[in-house]
């Protein structure tokens, strides 16, 4: 039930179509009607919300075009928020100016759909308009009937990421069914559907135990592996902290790949041991030993050669984790060939785009990465690291305005996260835009701030022009995080405002631990020493420095320093530093 004319009138009710009930009728009205020119967001949300056969296959990105025997990557549950927005993008788009958008049996809808009105009521209070949902009580009767939850909708749910459907047809189809006593392939393809589900809403012990059930209760070499598979990624990365432990994992990994060489069939045998190779790999990452995990993805894709056409996300993957290892390795120039890969075998996908954007910078071509970071938040169902980053790169170009304004984007898609907060937060005191950042962290009163968090409280007191409380500020930060270098640092600031040199230079000693720390920690000392009187000690200390490699800014500070105090660094030394004081 739509009309169009200074109202839409929708029933979100689930019964009537399942998943996007709501947003399926949005888009149908609003995209048949005569209005402004296409969204180029608008492919894309269809292929997950109203697929029909005029969208070409490249709009969707490659998880959604992989069959589920062959898929191993699935879309995270945070993936419909940020669906959601681009949805709510295209709905904004199309929307008349002044139409409203009237909403009964909310109450009745899928999460996606009140997560579609959740995002555009946010946008809207995000750009200071008036909401343009308006709940409303039905006056229609009610369907008697819900959606099915059958096999197809199982499956469906998990391809598309709407986990709470998911969830439902799993309880029905597999928690609460009796299980064939011989292998059933039907069966297993939707036991494989709700073990992702379970994973997916945070019940990955669940999932772990319906693998280990499936493996003794039907055999074979390929469930066994991914039993052993399951319990790798409960020790590395779904587990509670106590859980946590990547030399269970590897171990576990390490059975898998014995299980997958008995699997008869070559090509899925190729690919499992591919899949566990580079499971392997990331384990190997996280322990920080990047050239074993190099070998490990190398390895895998050896085997690829021998995975068939089946094996495109595959290939993907692997090419894609191993640019990320390049790049950590320093050899992003190398990365860059997987990482053209990756965006040609999925353009509708942000990931790759911002991986490659991460490598370019690293290369030094800010054009080209702020060109893939442009191109995924315009095409793609972007979260908001795409828009973290490009902010970093507008930063540097000095807009300072579109670097915030990205900043703040990100944190409408995500405000739970605290590295977002804390670079937001330093641009804007940085920007002297003090109301703002106040704001901002305030918003971090019911949470438990990191040491960052506290540091940047004590900032902007300086900036306030209250020194004495940024000190009573740092100091009850480091009651929390007592180990913190980055609170120490902030004292050591803070103290030197109040005239206290001698206590912040035992703060960055107690930070360096009797030897050498960061150079701008190094300079800072040699200032301290000065004010202390400790005049030949800062000389030294300034010696040892200005021998490393440290940039122009640092060299010429520390200079500007010793030449206050009449210690020109000595010319037998110049030679290496540039021009004698």
């Amino acid at each position: 039930m739509i009309s169009v004319d200074n109202a839409l009138s929708c029933c979100a009710d689930r019964r009537l179509g399942g998943p996007f009930t709501l947003g399926r009728q949005l888009l149908r009205t609003l995209l048949d009607s005569d209005g402004p020119w296409r969204h180029p967001k608008e492919n894309l949300v269809l292929s997950f919300v109203d697929p029909n056969p005029s969208i070409p296959d490249e709009a969707a990105p490659l998880a959604l075009r992989t069959p589920s025997v062959n898929r191993i990557q699935h879309f995270p549950q945070r993936h419909l928020w940020y669906l959601c927005h681009a949805v709510a993008e295209v709905v904004e788009h199309h929307l008349p100016e002044e139409t409203l958008i009237e909403v009964c049996h909310l109450a009745e809808a899928d999460e996606t759909d009140r997560l579609l009105v959740q995002a555009l009521v946010e946008r809207a209070r995000f750009r200071l308009r008036p909401p343009p949902v308006r709940v409303v009580r039905g006056n229609h009767v009610e369907p008697g009937t819900e959606a099915p939850l059958d096999e197809a909708a199982l499956l469906d749910a998990v391809r598309l990421g709407y986990y709470e459907t998911a969830e439902l047809c799993g309880r029905v189809l597999v928690d609460e069914a009796d299980w064939p006593e011989d292998y059933d392939a039907d069966f297993h393809a939707l036991l494989h559907a709700h073990t992702v589900t379970l994973i997916a809403v945070g019940r990955p012990i669940e999932s772990v135990w319906y693998s280990r059930i499936a493996a003794r209760r039907w055999g074979g070499p390929a469930l066994r592996a991914s039993a052993h598979h399951g319990q790798a990624m409960f020790h590395s990365h779904f587990g509670g902290p106590a859980d946590l432990d990547l030399d269970r994992a590897a171990r576990s990994w390490g059975k898998a790949m014995t299980a997958a060489a008995s699997i008869a069939e070559p090509e899925l045998r190729a690919r499992r041991t591919a899949f566990y190779e580079n499971s392997l790999a990331l384990a190997h990452r996280k322990n920080g030993d990047l050239a074993t995990a190099l070998s490990r993805i190398d390895a895998g894709l050896a085997v690829l050669d021998r995975g068939g056409q089946e094996a495109l996300q595959h290939w993907m993957v692997l090419r894609g984790n191993r640019a990320a290892v390049l790049t950590l390795l320093g050899r992003a120039d190398e990365a860059l060939a997987d990482l053209d890969h990756a965006v040609a075998c999925d353009p509708a996908n942000a990931q790759p785009l911002v991986d490659r954007a991460t490598a370019f910078r690293a290369v030094g071509r800010t054009e080209e990465a702020l060109r893939d970071l442009t191109h995924a938040i315009d095409h793609c169902v972007c979260g908001p690291e795409a828009y973290v980053n490009r902010a970093s790169l507008l930063l540097a170009a000095g807009e300072l305005d579109a670097a915030l304004e990205d900043l703040r984007l990100a944190r409408l898609l995500d405000d739970s996260c605290d590295a977002t907060l804390v670079q937001f937060a330093e641009v804007l005191i940085d920007a002297e835009l003090f109301a703002e950042a106040a704001d901002l962290l305030h918003e971090w009163t019911g949470h438990d701030p990191s040491a960052t968090v506290w540091a940047l409280r004590a900032r902007l007191a300086v900036a306030g022009g209250a020194a004495g409380h940024a000190l009573a500020t740092v100091d009850a930060g480091l009651v929390r995080h007592p180990a913190s270098d980055v609170l120490r640092t902030e004292r050591a600031a803070v103290l030197h405002l109040l005239r206290r040199p001698a206590e912040a230079l035992a703060e960055l000693d107690h930070v360096c631990a009797g030897g050498e720390g960061d150079p701008v920690v190094e300079a800072n000392r040699v200032l301290l020493l000065v004010e202390c009187g400790r005049q030949h000690e800062a000389l030294a200390r300034a010696r040892r420095l200005l021998r490393r490699e440290v940039s122009d800014e640092i060299r010429s500070y520390v200079r500007d320093v010793l030449a206050g105090v009449g210690h020109p660094v000595p010319t037998a030394e110049a030679a290496d530093l540039g021009p004698v004081l």
